[in-house]
Parts: structure tokens; sequence; C-alpha cells
């Protein structure tokens, strides 16, 4: 169920390990959108167009995977609406919900993560950006709750994955890349923390016991940190714990959590 990440670059393609096979969301040119699933051998189990692709106006596809089901987030309409359907793991429909209702002013779609109940979808409107979770059990979508993920700015674009607890984005903002994080259980609010100043995001990786890889350029150089919670509690990492180099820095979050990196 790790390793989930994704993508969704209008025109580009994301994929995501769905735990037997891969998950391929992508939008052709003409703003129409698919999903496919591939096996380890390359071989395409089959191919579909999201909802509303056949009026060729879904400018944005993300997909996702918590272990037990598939999830497909994109945009559509003009207005645009964003929506997320939920699959079953062999790519099915079994349920679709609405993210974002028309409104003025156009929804952007970043990025969908999964968490083992459900999924979580990051989006903006206007100047604010906002993560909704969608509860999945038994591979049926529930009722939508958004959450204000930050009042005050928009991305200019995020990648997401999972802990395997709750989902996770690391999100390009203004000179600066950005951690945030939505548990699953919805005890707590989205937590946004910035990650590196003036820097730009490259990607983020799953991993287990509440940890991710966030890689980003700084300075003309290229890294890779290990960060995360590390536990629901939240304690922050002590030295040599989880992290191989044994230079743990915590850093205080919004949110009941601590949030900690690994140099």
């Amino acid at each position: 169920m790790l390793g989930v990440s994704s993508r969704n670059d209008s025109g580009a393609g994301n994929v995501v390990w769905t735990g037997t096979n891969y998950l391929a969301g992508w939008q052709t040119g003409n703003n129409t959108g698919f999903y496919s699933l591939v096996d380890t051998a390359g071989n395409l189990l089959g191919t579909h167009p999201v909802e509303g692709a056949a009026a060729n106006d879904s400018t944005a596809v993300s997909v996702a995977a918590n272990g037990t089901s598939l999830a497909v987030a994109w945009t559509a309409g003009n207005p645009p609406v964003i929506y997320l359907s939920i699959l079953n793991l062999a790519g099915g429909l079994s349920g679709t919900v609405t993210i974002s209702t028309s409104m003025n002013g156009n929804p952007t779609l970043y990025a969908a993560a999964g968490t083992p109940g459900g999924y979580v979808v990051l989006w903006s409107h206007d100047s604010a950006t906002f993560a909704t979770y969608v509860p999945a059990l038994n591979g049926q979508p529930g009722a939508p709750q958004t959450f204000v993920a930050d009042a005050n700015h928009t991305p200019g674009s995020a990648k997401g994955s999972t802990d395997g607890v709750g989902a996770a984005f690391a999100i390009q903002y203004t000179g600066s890349v950005a951690f945030g994080y939505l548990n699953g259980n919805l005890k707590n609010p989205f937590e946004l923390v910035t990650m590196a100043p003036s820097s730009g995001l490259f990607n983020i990786g799953g991993g287990t016991g509440g940890r991710l890889g966030v890689f980003y350029s700084q300075g003309g150089s290229s890294y890779g940190v290990q960060a995360g919670y590390p536990s629901l509690a939240g304690a922050a990492c002590s030295a040599n714990s989880n992290c191989a180099s044994g230079k743990c820095k915590a850093v205080v979050a919004t949110g009941p959590k601590a949030y900690s990196t690994c140099q």
C-alpha cells in the first residue's frame, strides 16, 4: 500500500503502485483524461476514460491507491468541477463524489494521496488551498470532508504520497517547499510547515512508520530528506532514530503533532 506518489501537470501522467499492479492516470492534448492498470510485466490491463472525458473537458488527472481500493481525481466542465472516483483493485468503478462545486474562479487540482480508510485530494480556489478527505471503506466513497490547508496561499504544484497512516503532500509555494499532512483518522487538522525555503520541488515518496522521502533543489544542488511524523502521538525523533546520519531536527508544525526531518 506504500509508495503512493501522484502528479497532475497538464498533459502529464502520474503512476502509483497498487500493491499488485500499477495505476496510471494522464490527460491528452485535447483535454481527455484516462486511467490504466499495468501489471509488473508491463502488460496493459485496460484503459478507461474518466467521467466527463467524452466532452473533452478533463483538465487534470491524479491517481492514488490505499491497498484496498484505487482512486482517480480529475477536473471537468466549464467552469471546472473537481471529482474523485473510487475503484476496486481491478479498476472497476465503485462510485464518484464531488470535491468542489461549480464556483467563481476556477478550482485547481494538484494531487491525491491514499490513507488506510480513504483518500485526500489537495486543491485550491481563489487564494486558499484545501484538503478534502473522502472515506472509502469497503471500496465505496463516503461524504467528503474539506479542511483548509492554507488560507492565504495557493501552490504552484504539489505531489502526494502516504506513510501508511495518513496522506502527505510536498507543496511548491512561491520560493519554498512545504510539507503538509492529514491524519487518516481526522483527529488532527491539516498540518503545514515550510520545509525548505528558496527551493524547488522534485518529488515525495512513501515509507513506513510515519516516514516519507522529500526531494528538492536548493542553491543549485539537489537534496533528499526523510520527513514525516514518527507516530500518531507525534514525538519528535531522537538522534540516530530512523536517521542514518544521526542528525535529526524537530520543527513545530501547526497542529498537535511534532514534525521532524532527518538531515
